[in-house]
């Protein structure tokens, strides 16, 4: 929940980064799929593979490194 206003944040600010959420509860095959240990775990893809992934709270300068880490 910690998260969300940050995504929504930085999703109005570029419109071709896509988030989405998950809830763990129902999604226990996504979960174990991409060995989800703890939430929140935020997951980067880029081009349908994952290239990234954080485990916890981390502020939104951290996030928006971690978006520019990755390679276009």
């Amino acid at each position: 929940k910690l998260l969300k206003p940050i995504f929504y944040e930085l999703s109005e600010k570029n419109k071709t980064i896509k988030f989405g959420a998950v809830n763990a509860d129902d999604e226990q095959e996504l979960i174990q799929k991409f060995k989800v240990t703890a939430l929140p775990t935020v997951i980067f893809f880029k081009n349908k593979k994952q290239v990234d992934k954080f485990i916890g709270f981390i502020p939104k300068a951290e996030i928006i490194k971690k978006l520019e880490s990755i390679p276009k």
